[in-house]
């Protein structure tokens, strides 16, 4: 039952990521249009590289299954005992990092966003950064830990 609802959690999360986003999108755009602050549709390029990024990581977060090299009746006795059967460490190690990445990204989506609807003639900067390197950075973690999967 568990496997089955983590397998229907995890295929919800990266086909209905995008769909999310839209939704928070939404949603802080109606909550600063009630505020009576009108959003600049230039300010979202930041936030549309940092969306790029993020999906970048969702192949990050499939375990590789390398069971396949591995005799089958090692495989079927590894399976008995509860073992994986077939994924590495490292391969573990960046599927959780692959996870943590995704969730900080969100929030600096999310801020991305916020600040990209009240954004003005000139740049915002977040912490002294402006906000077009932050969707940058985002972007480039999401490349470089996919990269990172295809070498695991």
């Amino acid at each position: 039952m568990f496997r089955w609802v983590n397998a229907a959690l995890r295929r919800f999360l990266v086909y209905g990521f995008p769909l999310i986003f839209v939704l928070i999108e939404h949603l802080l755009r109606a909550g600063m249009s009630i505020l009576g602050v009108q959003a600049d549709p230039k300010g979202f390029i930041p936030a549309a590289i940092a969306s790029a990024g993020i999906g970048q990581l969702f192949p990050v977060v499939a375990p590789k299954d390398r069971s396949a090299l591995l005799p089958k009746s090692l495989v079927r006795r590894m399976r008995a005992i509860g073992l994986t059967g077939g994924t590495s460490e490292a391969d573990q190690a960046l599927v959780t990092t692959g996870w943590i990445c995704i969730f900080v990204l969100t929030i600096f989506w999310a801020v991305l966003v916020f600040f990209s609807i009240r954004m003005s003639e000139t740049e915002t900067l977040i912490f002294g950064i402006k906000t077009f390197n932050v969707g940058l950075f985002t972007y480039f973690v999401g490349v470089a830990l996919a990269e990172a999967k295809e070498w695991s």
